[in-house]
């Protein structure tokens, strides 16, 4: 999954960026199917990228109909809008 956190206007990426490194560790305990992710910062402070490695579309799925991560408490409602897409690996150039 590719997730783009476009910030608001007046909010700040360092907040949100804190906000995340502090939850990432419960979430990859709690959430079944989530191997990892990765937080990406822009350099002009307009957009924090993450990428994550799940087993299945259902497990990225239910994440959506949890606390926190669902449209309703979604963590970074106050801090950004988000925007993600599910994509398939087809290769890993090393």
């Amino acid at each position: 999954m590719f997730s783009q956190f476009k910030m608001k206007p007046d909010k700040s990426q360092s907040e949100l960026a804190t906000v995340i490194s502090q939850m990432m560790p419960g979430v990859l305990q709690m959430i079944p199917g989530l191997q990892w992710a990765a937080m990406c910062p822009s350099t002009d402070a307009s957009t924090i990228a993450s990428l994550a490695r799940w087993n299945s579309r259902d497990d990225f799925e239910s994440l959506g109909q949890k606390p926190g991560f669902d449209q309703e408490t979604s963590y970074w409602q106050d801090y950004a809008n988000n925007e993600h897409g599910l994509y398939d690996v087809v290769q890993v150039i090393r």
